[in-house]
C-alpha cells in the first residue's frame, strides 16, 4: 500500500512539473502565433522558460501608424492569458469524463495550474493583463 501512494505521489509531482512546462510553453506560442496572426514582425522570442535561465518571451514590434494598432497590441498581450483559459477548460473536461483516479488527479492538476497562471498573468505587475489594462487606459 505504502508503495502505492508513494508511486502515486511521484507521477503527480512529475505531473506538475510537466504541466507548469507545458503550460508556459503553450503561453508563448499562444503570443506567437497571435503575432503572426495579426502580420506583425516577430524581432525575437524564446518559448521555453527555464528556471534560473531566463523566461519565455515573444517581442513584437507594430508601428504606431499600424492599422488596428489597439486591437493587434491587445491580441498579443491576451493570447497568453487565452492560452491558459483553453488549457484548463480541456483538462476540466477531461477531468470530468476520466474514469482512473490518477488521470484525474492528472487532469486536476491541470486545471489547478492553468486557473493559477491565469490569475497571475492577470493581476502581477509586469504581466500581460497588466500590460493590456495599461495600454487601454493610456488611450482612453
Amino acid at each position: 500500500m505504502l508503495l502505492v501512494l508513494m508511486t502515486s505521489l511521484l507521477i503527480w509531482i512529475a505531473a506538475l512539473a510537466a504541466w507548469i512546462f507545458l503550460s508556459l510553453f503553450i503561453h508563448e506560442l499562444y503570443h506567437l502565433a497571435a503575432a503572426f496572426i495579426c502580420g506583425l514582425t516577430v524581432e525575437r522570442y524564446r518559448l521555453i522558460t527555464i528556471p534560473g535561465r531566463g523566461k519565455g518571451y515573444v517581442d513584437v514590434l507594430i508601428p504606431k501608424g499600424t492599422k488596428y494598432y489597439l486591437l493587434k497590441r491587445g491580441l498579443v498581450h491576451l493570447s497568453g492569458i487565452m492560452a491558459h483559459i483553453f488549457l484548463a477548460v480541456i483538462c476540466f473536461l477531461l477531468f470530468r469524463f476520466s474514469l482512473e483516479v490518477v488521470l484525474r488527479g492528472i487532469w486536476l492538476e491541470g486545471v489547478v495550474v492553468n486557473t493559477y497562471l491565469v490569475f497571475i498573468n492577470i493581476f502581477l505587475e509586469d504581466s500581460d493583463g497588466r500590460k493590456f489594462w495599461d495600454m487601454i487606459k493610456q488611450n482612453k
